[in-house]
């Protein structure tokens, strides 16, 4: 068996997101067991933004600038402030469209753009690119994971696989890329069944479920006598305040709908805080910040109705813990609502920024998405419809978490390839 060279892209171990890092964090795991070695792995942040590692120039330009300001650590961070702000004007080596990718990779493959990944994938078997719900609309982060797996392919003839991950070609720019590259990569897993049914047809694909359906969250009973310790979910300076969890709780998070990109001046505050009063009439309310976007807004409302508050800072294994446990968890998170189904929670949800949540929700019967742009003028339904699943109580979840067990066995094919090759490297 050869130990196979593996280039992870889009490594999110240091999103601010619990869910991005628990897919990173498995993905590295699972890529081990599959006889794989991780010799390079290139960060989120340089998928959605430039820095001065595009060009060999500049490269040398940003560590000369930063020699040259000493070793206060004042000057390296106001110098690196200044210089982030500098790189954003200069031309950007991410391709636009369809029609700059094959100058833009004859400039990688002669040094010209990118050198740390040229250097990457000359080191590596194959490339295991992470694509979570980065491929939207027209971001940089899209076009940047569909470059790269167009570079390993055609210019270094490497293996690509291009994994868990939600798909919306929606936007023309970027469903032009993704049907030009889509049917070179070795491998295609889609982790939600929509995107497979749109765009299953573009090349070698398929569906699995999501990753993290990997994760086993601790029973109600070994996790329960651990979770009534006064202060075991405080992260400074956040108290969780007291709740029981050994009584009904109702975790109410976020959704990646609630980022300023989405709804530019508004805010969800006032709606989440009348949902979180009449949730309160049902059983305990949890506020449960598992993203930043979220974070922004519930970490006041928390202080505002002095509800107990689980912030971004919580390791991922102790959120999904707490979901898995709850009585209920409302929300918009895709990764929020696995780790909720995991332990047989049933899910309220309210729409995410593109169809994934409709879609994971789809395969269990639950009520379809409610609409984030509207909370107040749909919290009647939503709260009938709590009440309804508590009322329901053992046997919805039940059939909730022996729903999610026929998923954990896909959630391990996202590293097939890397299988494959180190059972028969030839």
């Amino acid at each position: 068996m050869k130990a196979v060279q593996v280039y992870f892209v889009n490594d999110s171990s240091a999103n601010q997101n619990w869910g991005s890092r628990a897919t990173s964090q498995l993905l590295k795991q699972q890529s081990l067991e599959a006889g794989g070695t991780l010799v390079a792995s290139l960060p989120l942040a340089d998928l959605n933004r430039p820095n001065w590692q595009t060009t060999p120039g500049g490269h040398k330009f940003y560590q000369q600038t930063q020699s040259l300001l000493g070793r206060s650590s004042f000057l390296q961070k106001a110098g690196s402030s200044l210089l982030n702000r500098a790189i954003s004007r200069l031309p950007d080596p991410a391709p636009a469209n369809w029609s700059q990718f094959e100058s833009k990779a004859i400039a990688v493959k002669k040094g010209q753009l990118l050198p740390h990944i040229k250097e990457a994938l000359e080191h590596c078997d194959m490339v295991l690119i992470n694509g979570e719900g980065g491929i939207l609309e027209n971001q940089r982060e899209s076009r940047m994971m569909l470059f790269i797996a167009y570079l390993a392919k055609t210019h270094f003839n490497k293996p690509v696989a291009l994994v868990c991950h939600t798909a919306d070609l929606s936007h023309p720019t970027l469903f032009e890329i993704a049907e030009q590259v889509y049917p070179l990569l070795n491998d295609v897993v889609f982790r939600d069944p929509t995107s497979f049914e749109r765009y299953g047809a573009l090349g070698k694909t398929r569906f699995a479920a999501d990753v993290t359906f990997a994760l086993e969250p601790a029973p109600v009973e070994t996790w329960t006598p651990l979770a009534q310790r006064r202060g075991y979910f405080d992260h400074y300076p956040n108290e969780s305040l007291a709740f029981d969890p050994a009584k009904p709780f109702i975790c109410l998070g976020g959704s990646s709908s609630f980022s300023p990109r989405h709804q530019p001046g508004s805010n969800p505050q006032e709606a989440l805080a009348q949902l979180a009063q009449s949730l309160g009439e049902l059983a305990q309310v949890v506020l449960v910040a598992s993203a930043l976007p979220d974070e922004r807004i519930l970490e006041p409302l928390a202080k505002e109705l002095e509800l107990p508050y689980i912030p971004l800072a919580t390791a991922p294994l102790q959120g999904l813990d707490l979901l898995a446990n709850a009585s209920l968890y409302v929300g918009g998170r895709w990764h929020g609502a696995i780790f909720a189904l995991r332990g047989g929670t049933p899910v309220i949800a309210f729409a995410a920024e593109t169809f994934k949540l409709e879609a994971l929700i789809g395969q269990y019967d639950l009520h379809p998405c409610f609409s984030s742009q509207d909370l107040a003028g749909q919290q009647d339904e939503m709260v009938r419809m709590s009440q309804s699943y508590l009322e329901q109580g053992q046997s919805l979840r039940e059939k909730l978490k022996t729903r999610s067990k026929m998923f954990v066995d896909s959630s391990q094919e996202h590293v097939s390839l890397i299988r494959q090759l180190s059972q028969h490297p030839d």
